[in-house]
């Protein structure tokens, strides 16, 4: 009885570990890592990204960064589009205050995307709008950004709770009512500069160049939870990106716990 019950504590602990990190990593579309290659560092959803101009590079805030010279962009593959929550987590580093400088936007001059994260015009402030099937909206910070320094910024929808957040160094900042599915324009997004509506150039209007650096730029298709939040937020500041994904912390205590008890038993026998 004894060696059977040995076995399905092992069990339990190979099953909470095995399910923990599958369900942490279910959520993850794409993340571009930015160490040295554009290419869709965990999947396919995304895909590899084309750099337009000089890019480089740099120390970043995991490992290395990618460095755009304010006339430079990326262009991917939109991620988003007709999902009923997405989650869009990015470390930015502001080298200059340019207006509506872009992180990472599927928009274009006259047409509205699924999202459009970046500075808000000439304020400073770190905004993202987002189109759903529930109209247009968007949540600004209300704190003007520091320029050379490291912003860990976090977007997240969630149509059926009726829900869009913004979040800055792991902390809510705005949250407003968003429902529905979200709205891509076209079949591609941006970092470093907003598209035009064809998406075959940089927009004429309200560019927003970003004269600065993007690391570990990532996407989820649901809303992550403000403990997720914070989870990548400290882990950058250690240097973690966000591969390993966040946890599923009551999974892991299965598997833990069954070690626990298998270490009781194998002392008590």
């Amino acid at each position: 009885m004894g060696f059977s019950l040995n076995y399905l504590y092992a069990a339990m602990l190979c099953f909470g570990l095995f399910l923990g990190a599958e369900t942490s990593r279910a959520a993850l579309i794409s993340v571009y890592e930015f160490n040295n290659t554009t290419t869709d560092s965990v999947r396919g959803a995304a895909g590899v990204g084309t750099f337009v101009g000089t890019t480089s590079y740099v120390p970043g805030m995991i490992g290395n960064g990618l460095a755009f010279n304010g006339s430079s962009y990326l262009v991917a593959p939109v991620v988003g589009g007709g999902l009923s929550a997405l989650s869009i987590s990015a470390w930015v580093k502001f080298n200059s205050n340019t207006s509506w400088a872009t992180i990472v936007k599927n928009w274009g001059e006259s047409s509205s995307g699924a999202f459009h994260l970046g500075l808000d015009n000439a304020t400073g402030k770190i905004s993202d709008y987002i189109t759903s099937s529930g109209g247009t909206l968007t949540a600004t910070d209300s704190s003007t950004i520091t320029t050379g320094q490291w912003y860990h910024v976090v977007t997240t929808f969630n149509g059926s709770a009726n829900r869009h957040t913004l979040y800055v160094n792991g902390v809510s900042k705005a949250s407003v009512s968003a429902s529905g599915t979200l709205t891509a324009l076209g079949t591609k997004m941006s970092m470093g500069a907003k598209l035009n509506d064809s998406q075959n150039s940089p927009a004429t209007v309200n560019t927003g160049y970003l004269n600065g650096v993007l690391d570990d730029v990532s996407f989820y298709n649901e809303e992550l939870s403000a403990a997720q939040i914070s989870s990548l937020y400290n882990n950058g500041l250690s240097g973690i990106g966000a591969v390993p994904e966040p946890s599923a912390p009551s999974l892991l205590a299965v598997g833990l716990g069954g070690w626990a008890i298998l270490r009781r038993r194998q002392r008590t026998f």
